[in-house]
């Protein structure tokens, strides 16, 4: 099948002509790949190439079967267009065991294939009229003497000659040929009737592209359309004008073409259009203009450019113009120019024949890719569309063949061959050909060119990656290398991806970005995005294709950040100094009451109100007022937005473990010493009770570990950190006021330990105010009952006003902190102020007259003291009258007395014994004979130890000097000292006696005294004075009750001594 041998090259001598025939050809010793490698000034002799034939020809052993020959003549470069009709040729032989394809309507008829490849010469080192010449007379002699039903056209320009030939042979040509004109004579405008054409039109090349842009919303109206093509050659004039046409249908209102005729020379310089770079860069100012750097305007042309290489010069000068076209499509877009281009074609579209995505196929392959990869196993190379086509063609002829006589019984194709009348009806056959191949629907138009689908628009974009992607926005950084693929866009039904209009480059930059022209200029990508970050202190506020950043207004600034779409003025709502010494005022308020009231309270720590108030909890009370309040200061601490937050952070972390310590130190030293006061009260045993301090205290450092475990937790697992969030944005024209407000922050597992933090605290509290529940039988004197009750009323009510509040005004830092302080500080000055301001005052006022401190403890106790107190008041008034009676009596007896002695000269030692007798009988009576009249008795029971101790003078000074009344204590102690003085008196009344004259004297001398004392007191005395000087004896009685019964008190100084307090 193929024919092959060393490669030989001949050399043509010039100036000779020769005529060539199929039958003086040989072999080509080249290969098809080999030959299209072959330089431009390389010749070579016309060859064949290739001489396809069946295995077994069939049609000289049966009648029904036909062999057709096809014919195909190429230079050396046309390698995809020649090699695809030899794998399809083979296929369709090899068909029904050998057979070739099968026609007919009993599909019993077989045709085989024979197809011939000519090689005419290299152009390159030919004048175009003798390859031309050539070419004509190696396809006619090979037509002729082969006697071949087809054509398949060339690839060259040489193709324009084949038409002639096809007239003068009436053989079906099938071309490679896009351009309308081709299949229109042009003199007469009429169609060749042998000529038709396997490509799709050209003109449609482009059509994919413009129709994207109609499509668009206001496309026509908005998007201006730039066209640059040359005039002169058929493809490119006539598919760049099918634009132009196309875009006047679409009803484009900005249109603007640029003609050039590419083999001129327009300044003369010898060097023709197509590689001036002078006039070529004056066509490309004309499509797209320099843009200065000011220039934010939005022309973004849609560029079409049919072009060959004139394209290389027209985009240098399209960047230099800093040009940013809406999209870019050309001709070469689906060349090996792109190939070799892969920087500069990302987003450029193009149109062609076909696309490897097609997915038409055949009865031999699924799709033309399956072809390429099964021919460049053959071929050693892989081909494009053009080797897809000319596969086709065989095919297609096939194809034609069982058409034409796809309703007869017995077809006779090889007889309509041989006669004018049966080629004619086969020729017509052809023109309502409608069949589908590997290169899609075929079908014909009326001018003979196939019309079955449209072309295949392309696009080349990124594989797998956004739009817009570059790894890099610098202006010093090379653009990055992107992979991309020229993706199938059309038709619809058979796209890969979406066609991409507009382009990257330009689409708005989004806002904070600008357009940044020197990327235009420095970038090899056109269409590329060109989008650059703002730099600090400038912005861009909206999308936009701006080619600078507004600079910030003054007094403004985007805080250091790029990118910015606006610049800002921040206000960080700081709490200010003002409020902090404010706060700190508060906290000082608190440390000076604190220090105050424990010094005052070691100061007099003996005294029953503290010692029983238990000095050692009241001084931990003002310590913990102290830690608590101190969280005050670190509630101040803050941060601006541009400052270091280590120190905000700080405060936050330290404030609470303050509050907390603080809090819990209070409350649960209030729970303790309740709790020792209760234990201690509610013994009934009558035994000894010792609660010791220190078993006290560790129920305070217990509660202050688990409130310190938890907040250790939390500064572990959710630490509070100091954070600034924005609470509203005030907009105005380009600048924003930002309104920040710092506060303390974690996420919302914190509440997985504050939660039972907070359970503790008002368990705590709950557990306080129970205690001092428990021992309101105490006096207020000794206990915090009603004060803690209120303090705690206090605090709910700070509460319930503060929270709300707090809540309410987290957006203002200064009122949150306000708000927090007062809290803080009002709960602690609260519990000291109800703590100690009572006990201060009950310090001051001591217990009431006749109290006892025992008695005090008790409630119950306190009242009884009380009434005691009032009754004794009532009895030393009643009796008044009657001790002043008694006195003036007594008097006037001894004076009596004296007198009698005098009148009748009575012995003195008689009178003075039996004064002293009479004196100790009348005390001792009034002792023994007034049980129901305590002071007649204590009067008495005085008297009576005046006469037996000689005391009168102390009995008269406590007289003028006690402050004390009546105690119930006193009497019932006298009582038992008088029992004890009596019997004292009688076992030594018989000693006395004994010494009369002493006895004598000692009772004269208190006669005299009592009386003389009495009767001045007496004398001294009005009316209107009675009650006080009754109530003056009547503290007489009670001093000398508790000198001689003693008093019941908490024994101090053990206390003092051993830490022990003790039930009284």
């Amino acid at each position: 099948l193929f024919v092959s041998s060393s490669r030989v090259v001949v050399a043509q001598a010039p100036g000779t002509e020769r005529n060539y025939t199929f039958d003086d050809l040989l072999p080509c010793t080249l290969t098809s790949l080999e030959l299209s490698q072959l330089g431009g000034d390389e010749s070579i002799e016309p060859c064949i190439l290739y001489d396809v034939q069946p295995a077994t020809v069939t049609s000289t052993a049966s009648p029904r079967s036909v062999l057709v020959t096809s014919v195909q003549v190429t230079p050396v470069g046309c390698a995809p267009h020649r090699d695809g009709a030899v794998t399809a040729a083979n296929f369709v032989n090899t068909d029904h065991d050998n057979q070739g394809a099968a026609i007919g309507f009993q599909q019993d008829y077989f045709v085989q294939f024979r197809h011939v490849s000519i090689i005419a010469g290299n152009p390159g080192a030919l004048r175009t009229a003798e390859y031309n010449r050539r070419h004509t007379q190696l396809l006619e002699s090979a037509v002729t003497e082969l006697d071949a039903q087809y054509i398949i056209g060339t690839c060259s320009f040489a193709s324009s000659i084949e038409r002639d030939s096809a007239r003068r042979l009436q053989r079906i040509v099938l071309t490679q040929v896009g351009p309308p004109g081709f299949y229109k004579d042009a003199e007469t405008g009429r169609v060749n009737p042998y000529v038709f054409g396997m490509h799709i039109n050209s003109d449609t090349y482009g059509l994919p592209a413009i129709q994207e842009l109609a499509f668009l919303p206001n496309g026509p109206e908005t998007i201006p359309i730039r066209i640059v093509y040359r005039k002169e050659s058929e493809f490119f004039y006539s598919t760049c004008q099918s634009i132009v046409n196309a875009a006047r249908e679409f009803g484009f209102v900005d249109i603007k073409t640029v003609l050039y005729e590419h083999d001129d020379d327009h300044d003369g310089d010898g060097t023709i259009n197509q590689f001036d770079e002078t006039f070529l860069g004056l066509l490309a100012d004309q499509i797209c203009p320099p843009r200065n750097d000011n220039d934010d305007s939005s022309f973004h042309p849609a560029i079409f450019a049919c072009t060959q290489t004139e394209q290389d010069v027209m985009l240098s000068k399209w960047r230099e113009n800093g040009c940013q076209p809406y999209s870019i499509w050309m001709t070469p877009s689906t060349w090996e120019w792109a190939l070799n281009n892969q920087d500069v074609v990302p987003y450029f579209q193009g149109g062609g024949q076909w696309h490897p995505a097609f997915s038409y196929g055949d009865r031999y392959f699924d799709t033309g890719a399956d072809l390429l990869t099964y021919n460049e196993e053959i071929f050693g190379y892989r081909g494009s569309y053009d080797m897809v086509v000319s596969y086709a063609m065989v095919i297609l002829f096939c194809q034609h063949l069982q058409a034409a006589y796809r309703i007869l019984d017995d077809p006779n194709p090889a007889a309509d061959f041989a006669s004018d009348e049966g080629y004619e009806r086969l020729r017509r056959d052809m023109i309502v050909l409608n069949v589908e191949t590997i290169f899609g629907t075929v079908s014909f138009d009326d001018f003979q060119r196939n019309a079955g689908r449209g072309a295949a628009g392309t696009q080349w974009l990124p594989v797998g990656t956004a739009l817009n992607e570059t790894t890099s926005t610098d202006d010093n950084d090379e653009e990055s290398s992107l992979l991309i693929e020229n993706f199938l866009v059309s038709p619809f039904l058979q796209a890969e991806r979406a066609a991409v209009a507009p382009v990257p480059v330009a689409v708005l930059c989004p806002a904070g970005d600008f357009n940044n022209i020197t990327r235009t200029e420095k970038e090899a990508s056109l269409l590329l995005e060109k989008c650059s970050t703002c730099e600090v202190d400038t912005f861009t506020a909206t999308p936009n294709l701006h080619p600078k950043c507004q600079a910030c207004p003054a007094g403004s600034s985007t805080v250091s950040l790029e990118g910015q779409t606006f610049c800002t003025t921040v206000e960080d709502n700081l709490v200010g100094v003002g409020l902090k010494v404010l706060g700190n005022f508060g906290v000082l308020c608190t440390w000076i009451l604190a220090i105050y009231f424990a010094s005052w309270t070691f100061r007099h720590r003996n005294d029953p109100v503290v010692k029983i108030g238990q000095t050692e909890f009241l001084l931990t009370i003002c310590f913990a007022a102290m830690v608590s309040s101190a969280s005050v200061v670190f509630l101040g601490f803050e941060a601006g937005s541009d400052e270091d937050e280590n120190w905000a952070d700080l405060g936050c972390q330290i404030a609470p473990f303050l509050y907390a310590a603080g809090w819990v130190t209070e409350y649960s030293s209030l729970s303790v010493k309740t709790y020792r006061l209760f234990r201690i009260t509610s013994n009934q045993t009558f035994q000894r009770v010792q609660i010791q301090s220190h078993q006290m205290f560790f129920f305070v450092v217990l509660l202050l570990l688990i409130d310190m475990a938890l907040l250790i937790c939390v500064a572990i697992f959710t630490p509070l950190d100091y954070v600034r969030d924005i609470t509203n944005r005030d907009v105005s024209l380009s600048v924003v006021t930002i309104k920040t407000s710092g506060s303390c922050s974690s996420d919302d597992n914190v509440w997985a330990f504050l939660g039972p933090l907070i359970a503790l605290h008002v368990c705590l509290q709950i557990g306080t105010n129970f205690l001092l529940y428990k021992v309101r039988g105490v006096t207020d004197r000794y206990q915090e009952q009603k004060y803690v009750a209120l303090a705690s009323l206090f605090v709910l009510e700070v509460l319930v006003i503060g929270v709300p509040v707090l809540v309410a005004v987290q957006d203002s830092p200064a009122a949150r902190y306000i708000v927090m302080a007062a809290i803080v500080v009002l709960n602690d000055i609260g519990i000291l102020c109800f703590v100690f301001v009572p006990k201060m005052r009950y310090q001051k006022e001591g217990l009431p007259a006749g109290v006892g401190v025992g008695e005090s403890i008790n409630r119950e106790g306190m009242q009884r003291a009380i009434s005691r107190r009032s009754q004794s008041f009532t009895m030393a008034s009643q009796h008044g009258n009657r001790l002043i009676g008694l006195a003036g009596t007594m008097g006037q007896s001894y004076s009596s007395e004296a007198s009698k002695s005098v009148r009748t000269g009575t012995d003195d030692d008689e009178v003075k014994s039996s004064d002293r007798g009479e004196v100790k009988r009348w005390g001792l009576g009034f002792a023994r004979n007034e049980p129901n009249d305590p002071t007649k008795r204590s009067w008495g029971s005085a008297v009576f130890k005046s006469s037996v101790a000689d005391n009168l003078d102390s009995i008269m000074e406590v007289v003028d000097d006690s402050s004390d009344g009546f105690g119930a204590q006193g009497i019932s102690s006298f009582k038992k000292e008088d029992k004890r003085e009596e019997k004292k008196d009688d076992q030594s009344n018989s000693s006395k006696r004994l010494d009369a004259p002493a006895r004598d004297e000692l009772v004269g001398s208190v006669k005299a005294r009592v009386q003389e004392k009495l009767v001045k007191r007496l004398a001294k005395a009005e009316q209107q004075r009675a009650p006080e000087f009754a109530l003056e004896c009547a503290r007489v009685d009670n001093n000398t009750a508790l000198a001689v019964g003693g008093s019941v008190s908490f024994n101090n100084n053990r206390e003092e001594e051993s830490g022990e307090f003790d039930s009284p």
